[in-house]
């Protein structure tokens, strides 16, 4: 059986926004009634998610009409982030209790912000926008698996030609983040379009998964970085340390999974044949 099953553009769009409105609006109550740091990730992702979705269907939904609902996800986002990078910040310094009651405080009150952020209010207004998208969808008959193979594959591309240049010389941060960005879009756009491409799909986004754990605990380092003061020297050179030995990981998983990897992943991106 080929790995790629034909449907309309608007109608896969709709039902797969639908199923991450869903998502969204469980994350949400579950954020609000606790914000533990296991909470505020799984918002984070919900957000994500349909973020991706939104942008994946330009067509069907247009960026005008989205924009609010879109302005609303990035506000919350970032705000989650804040008490996301303070946890963060904390598991990296937990041999620092000086250092740690300072970023617990700022942390509760990024929490507090957060909740108030998750009232019922705020809810029904993201979630009042998000379903007038679905409303507002436009029609758009094109082949949906033929569109998403396409585009998919070009995002590899892109991301690869980036990879190539910030993996094995010596990057600075911002662009290994920016890599880390380009990374889970497309495997969350993977995720959308995996019920489309089976296989093909599967198979990079466990080719993105391995590589955006590495990215992460390289960016996780960052954040620990960003909030230590600059005279505390000992906890400085140990995050820079793990840094490199991180960059090092991230070279050989490069040279392992994406080098050999990369023609099978084209080949995949075409739609070509393959179990589902």
């Amino acid at each position: 059986m080929s790995s790629v099953r034909s449907r309309r553009l608007d109608r896969f769009a709709r039902e797969a926004t639908q199923a991450r409105i869903q998502a969204l609006r469980l994350e949400m109550k579950r954020a609000r009634r606790s914000q533990h740091p296991d909470q505020v990730h799984d918002l984070r992702v919900s957000i994500r998610r349909l973020r991706a979705c939104l942008a994946a269907f330009p067509t069907v939904f247009s960026r005008h009409r989205t924009r609010s609902l879109r302005k609303r996800l990035r506000r919350l986002f970032h705000l989650a982030g804040r008490v996301r990078d303070a946890d963060i910040a904390v598991e990296l310094r937990s041999g620092d209790p000086r250092a740690c009651k300072d970023l617990r405080a700022a942390r509760r009150k990024d929490a507090r912000r957060l909740r108030r952020k998750l009232r019922k209010g705020p809810r029904r207004s993201i979630l009042r926008r998000a379903r007038a998208a679905l409303r507002h969808a436009a029609p758009d008959p094109r082949d949906a698996a033929a569109l998403a193979a396409e585009n998919l594959g070009a995002e590899m591309a892109a991301l690869l030609a980036h990879g190539e240049r910030a993996v094995p010389s010596d990057a600075p941060p911002q662009q290994l983040h920016q890599l880390r960005i380009r990374v889970k879009k497309l495997r969350y756009a993977c995720e959308i379009f995996e019920p489309l491409l089976g296989r093909a799909a599967r198979e990079r986004i466990d080719l993105l998964s391995g590589l955006q754990d590495v990215l992460g605990a390289i960016q996780d380092c960052q954040t620990a970085l960003a909030h230590a003061a600059p005279d505390d020297l000992s906890f400085r050179a140990d995050a820079e340390a793990r840094r490199e030995s991180l960059r090092g990981r991230l070279r050989e998983y490069w040279r392992r999974r994406l080098d050999d990897a990369a023609p099978a992943v084209f080949r995949a991106a075409t739609g070509s044949a393959g179990a589902t």
